[in-house]
């Protein structure tokens, strides 16, 4: 007999366990899903309530400004027009932090004469606001304006002078055309008011004006900060000083570009000295292996100049650390009552030149009566220099009774022969009160394997001085490398070459 399956008992049984837990599994998967959705909704509504706030901030910040007097109100705080609104100020509204930027420059319209030739360029004020709020929302919100007046400076007060500082490229790939930079820095660093910044318009220029009392002229110092990936022309970067005069417009330009680099090999070590078309040399030490030189000033089609580059090879460099097994001895011939010590000097120059230790002919007073003695090196072996001309180099320290009391430096190319030495050097008075550096240049026939130098000292009975220091003793010699000392162009580094000979 057939049964028939009663299916009002199934639906009053209910779910199994296993159902249970896989519907929670279920759930707890799709509420996991949805929480970043919430969290990204969440921060998404909070960044479009914090947006629009920044926009009202904005708006609310132009509008303070329209309803400021133009000519005594409207300006930042210590900067150029001087005013009443701060650059930067911070508010919290609904617990989050909002920066408001304000920045207020001079204009100069180009309709009424540009350049040198519009004696008075403060033709309208250019505005311009942003608010941002740092982790709430990304960028910033930002208004422009420009405002003017019948009571603008050109017409109200024309006598006032004016400094235009105008930065532009460096590199000019059209002669006669220069491409001016916008955004740069610049800050008045003496003068009235100073310090004030401000960045550079479209044309590259930023104007100040210069309250000057008591007085119809003056001088400012001004300079640059160059943007992110460019350096100022290295004779500019210190900033320029400008004469400045009532009824005038005085500019200050710079220049500003992507720096090169240059890149040499050599298989030993020494020194580079680099002479640069503007600024001071650059001077650095040549490893073995690969050598870099880099924020270099770019000279080549585009801008004038070439650098030059030397390389220093070193055979024998003596820093005083110890005594460096230099001896003393008398003159032959002559009682010698020797002076010279090694150590740190309290008197004539009272330290070395670097490092801590010195030869001098005395430490801690003056030298003796009556001395005849010398400071001899150890023989030092040149022959890495045969067939070229070298120089000798040492720094001194030297006070003696001019004209009674004098100090030589002989050379020797036969280990110290006594008939052998040759002077190269004599002087006598106050010729060094202060660390200076000496060079002679000597000819191929001294690079043998025992050359000598000695440092022979003389005085007289009667007034005696500190005498004699001696620091950082070299003998190398110079090769100018054959690089055009040229760039390609901005921004890029010259093909690396070898510099061993």
């Amino acid at each position: 007999m057939l049964q028939m399956f009663d299916y009002r008992n199934k639906s009053r049984r209910g779910f199994t366990l296993i159902e249970v837990l896989i519907s929670l599994t279920i759930l707890l998967i799709v509420a996991l899903a949805l929480v970043p959705l919430f969290s990204f909704v969440a921060r998404s509504t909070q960044a479009n309530r914090a947006r629009l706030v920044a926009m009202e901030l904005a708006a609310g910040r132009m509008e303070e400004i329209r309803q400021a007097d133009y000519i005594t109100q409207i300006g930042e705080v210590g900067g150029t027009p001087v005013g009443i609104f701060p650059s930067t100020e911070t508010r919290t509204i609904g617990g989050i932090e909002y920066t408001i930027n304000t920045e207020i420059v001079w204009k100069d319209d180009p309709s009424d004469g540009t350049g040198d030739g519009d004696v008075v360029p403060f033709d309208y004020k250019g505005i311009r606001v942003t608010v941002s709020a740092p982790g709430v929302f990304n960028g910033k919100v930002t208004q422009y304006a420009d405002f003017n007046s019948l009571a603008a400076k050109e017409e109200g007060e024309s006598i006032i002078p004016v400094l235009k500082v105008r930065v532009n490229r460096g590199w000019v790939d059209t002669p006669g055309v220069t491409v001016p930079v916008e955004g740069v820095r610049t800050t008045l660093l003496t003068g009235p008011g100073a310090p004030r910044s401000q960045f550079t318009g479209a044309n590259g220029e930023s104007i100040y004006d210069i309250n000057l009392s008591g007085s119809d002229y003056g001088t400012v110092t001004v300079k640059v900060t160059p943007p992110l990936g460019m350096i100022v022309r290295p004779d500019m970067a210190g900033g320029q000083s400008v004469a400045v005069a009532k009824g005038t417009t005085s500019t200050a330009v710079f220049e500003v570009e992507r720096p090169c680099a240059l890149e040499f090999y050599s298989d030993s070590t020494g020194r580079m000295i680099l002479k640069q078309p503007y600024g001071g040399d650059i001077t650095q030490e040549v490893q073995e292996g690969n050598n870099k030189v880099e924020n270099l000033w770019p000279v080549g089609d585009g801008a004038e100049g070439t650098y030059k580059l030397t390389i220093i090879d070193e055979a024998y460099v003596q820093n005083f650390d110890g005594p460096g097994s230099y001896t003393v001895e008398k003159e032959i011939g002559w009682g010698g009552n020797p002076s010279w010590e090694f150590g740190e000097p309290t008197t004539g120059p009272r330290g070395a030149h670097t490092g801590s230790g010195v030869w001098a002919t005395n430490l801690n007073g003056n030298y003796k009566p009556g001395e005849r003695s010398c400071l001899v090196s150890p023989e030092i072996d040149l022959r890495g220099f045969a067939g070229a001309d070298f120089k000798l180099s040492w720094w001194q320290w030297l006070q003696t009774e001019e004209g009674y009391d004098y100090v030589y430096v002989d050379v020797n190319k036969n280990g110290g022969d006594e008939n052998d030495w040759v002077t190269v050097y004599k002087e006598s008075g106050d010729v060094d009160l202060k660390w200076a550096e000496k060079e002679i240049t000597l000819d191929s026939s001294y690079a043998v394997k025992n050359f000598k130098v000695r440092f022979r000292f003389q005085s007289d009975g009667s007034i005696q001085f500190p005498g004699w220091y001696i620091d950082d003793i070299a003998i190398y010699r110079e090769r100018e490398h054959d690089w055009d000392g040229k760039f390609k162009a901005p921004g890029t580094t010259v093909d690396p070459f070898n510099v061993t000979e």
